[in-house]
Order: structure tokens, then C-alpha cells, then sequence
């Protein structure tokens, strides 16, 4: 599952859903957030914005549209060699996955 190699940059997500459009368009060819891969959520424990991920992911891994258009630069797509370094890193965190929206 695709959605288990992005990561995202602990409490640095500043919630401005340009990831929810730039997928969007990438997928729809419109501004529909709700047919994006990626939706932010507001974390109720920390009251922060943070990313999460559905699997329908289908960008060619490292050229996601939500990677490319974050002006933040909270989300990391990590190919699986790696993903034992950012689970250990104190930076970064493994994404929320919600269900498929198929």
C-alpha cells in the first residue's frame, strides 16, 4: 500500500489544503477536494493540522502533486529502503491512513 511510504514533518503542517487541490486537480482535472488521495485533519489531541492519506494514491512514487505544491514541505514520499530511518527519525512521523474512497 502505497500510503504506508509517505511521511509527514511532526507539528509542521501550517493546514493551507494546497496538497487537497494540487491532488485533486491531478486527479479530476478540477478542484474537488473531496476526490483527493490526501486531506488534512485537525488533530483533536494536539488541536494541529495533519495530513492523512487514503491508498488511492496513483502519482509515480516521488512525483506526487502533494509533494510538489506543499510550500511547507511537510510531505516526504520514502521509498521502502528507507522507511526504517524516518520511522526512527524524531522529525517525521508515518501518515494517518483512512479508507480507500473506491
Amino acid at each position: 500500500m502505497k500510503a504506508l511510504n509517505f511521511f509527514v514533518k511532526k507539528d509542521a503542517c501550517g493546514g493551507c489544503r494546497l496538497c487537497e487541490v494540487a491532488c485533486s486537480f491531478y486527479k479530476t482535472n478540477s478542484c474537488k477536494p473531496s476526490a483527493s488521495a490526501i486531506s488534512i485533519l485537525n488533530n483533536p489531541v494536539r488541536g494541529i493540522p495533519t495530513p492523512a492519506f487514503t491508498p488511492d494514491c496513483d502519482c509515480k512514487d516521488g512525483e506526487e502533486e502533494c509533494i510538489k505544491f506543499c510550500p511547507k514541505k511537510v510531505i516526504q514520499y520514502v521509498p521502502d529502503d528507507k522507511i526504517a530511518e524516518y520511522m526512527c527519525s524524531p522529525d517525521w512521523t508515518s501518515c494517518i491512513i483512512l479508507p480507500s474512497q473506491k
